[in-house]
């Protein structure tokens, strides 16, 4: 990130994509800032991560011709722990959001420098509108205290989204019993290492997403229930394998992981066992 002449600050190599020197609001980037350090960090070559990122790769097609155009990722965590997964099948052209400077300055270190990464709050973002043809935005907005923070931030998103441009956007799923039960248990111990690794917020059903979505001025193309494997078991399996270095292992946990998903997600149960529901949205249409 630089000054440009104005004295405004914008993302180096982003055709001045980042408007402004938006900054995300204090109170948002303090609590994030402080969750970083205090948030337990999976193993970078945990295959649970490989696992879920190739099922949001799948949901947004391997060969969708949006993959070389310019993307937005919001929320670095991953990429600040030094994954990388999702980065070149959002390719060349891709920026990373994050409400915390201190995540958006440990991404863009463990990057390498050679992805912009933008600190800003999703419900402000410092692009102009029309910027994007692909967002991706996984369990970004269910961190939000209030359920019109929710809508507020999908406003946003379409904002900077092209007229033909997508957004995939996921939510912790309410339905699933074992985040219900992780609610509980966040209420009465805070954050839980592996279990529960930051702090929680508010998040909404299926159709209360494909409604949120519709009033933000977005078509919903398709919703759903994605991530059906056991977060705990397969994260922690998955953590062991990592830390031993067995590349066998983490290549037969995330077989299961995927055979897992590939099943769960045709079952009827899919509603209880996704970890998270989705909303695969447009631009509305002007008439």
């Amino acid at each position: 990130m630089h000054e440009t002449p104005g004295g405004r600050r914008q993302l180096d190599g982003t055709d001045g994509a980042c408007e402004s020197a938006a900054r995300p609001a204090a109170s948002s980037a303090e609590i994030w800032d402080a969750e970083w350090l205090s948030a337990w960090k999976a193993h970078h070559d945990n295959p649970w991560f490989t696992y879920e990122a190739g099922v949001y790769v799948d949901q947004l097609g391997a060969t969708d011709p949006r993959r070389a155009l310019r993307a937005l990722k919001t929320d670095a965590f991953d990429e600040a722990c030094g994954r990388e997964t999702l980065r070149a099948a959002l390719g060349p052209r891709l920026v990373f959001a994050d409400v915390s400077p201190r995540i958006a300055r440990h991404a863009s270190d463990a990057l390498g420098g050679r992805v912009p990464v933008c600190a800003a709050d999703v419900r402000t973002l410092p692009f102009p509108a029309s910027t994007f043809d692909v967002v991706l935005s996984t369990s970004t907005l269910d961190h939000f205290d209030e359920r019109g923070e929710i809508t507020v931030a999908l406003t946003e998103l379409a904002r900077v989204l092209r007229p033909d441009g997508r957004l995939f956007v996921t939510l912790d799923n309410p339905a699933n019993p074992l985040l219900r039960l992780r609610e509980l248990v966040y209420a009465c111990t805070g954050a839980l290492g592996g279990l529960i690794p930051f702090r929680m917020g508010l998040t909404l059903s299926r159709r209360g997403l494909v409604d949120a979505a519709i009033a933000s001025g977005l078509e919903v193309y398709q919703s759903g229930y994605v991530i059906h494997a056991p977060r705990v078991l397969g994260l922690w399996a998955g953590e062991w394998v990592a830390r031993h270095g067995s590349k066998r292992g983490a290549r037969g946990v995330e077989a299961m992981l995927v055979a897992f998903e590939r099943t769960a997600r045709r079952l009827p149960t899919r509603r209880w066992t996704a970890h998270f529901i989705y909303a695969d949205c447009r631009p509305a249409v002007r008439g």
